[in-house]
């Protein structure tokens, strides 16, 4: 398991422990992560989303074949300079 997952994990543990905890996070995801160590660029979106027992969600992923690295994203992956978050400098949430 990776840092990233146990880190996942620890933060969805502690919202089950603390209806406090559990309401910052659907209130504020990002922060609440970014507070936890669970780093997003800053043009990501996030959302939370709470199962019960009456209410499932389903998350269709992003379709890998629509997902081509940009141009600056590729220099930075081959060694060139990129300004702005790539994800060489933060965890891409999509591959935890």
């Amino acid at each position: 398991m990776s840092d990233r997952q146990q880190k996942i994990r620890e933060v969805i543990t502690r919202a089950w422990k603390e209806e406090d905890y559990k309401q910052k996070l659907l209130s504020n995801p990002k922060g609440t992560l970014e507070e936890a160590g669970i780093r997003f660029p800053a043009n990501v979106g996030l959302k939370v989303h709470l199962d019960t027992a009456d209410s499932v969600n389903l998350v269709i992923p992003r379709n890998p074949a629509e997902s081509e690295l940009s141009d600056e994203a590729l220099n930075a992956i081959s060694g060139g300079s990129a300004g702005g978050d790539t994800c060489a400098e933060t965890t891409c949430w999509d591959r935890c």
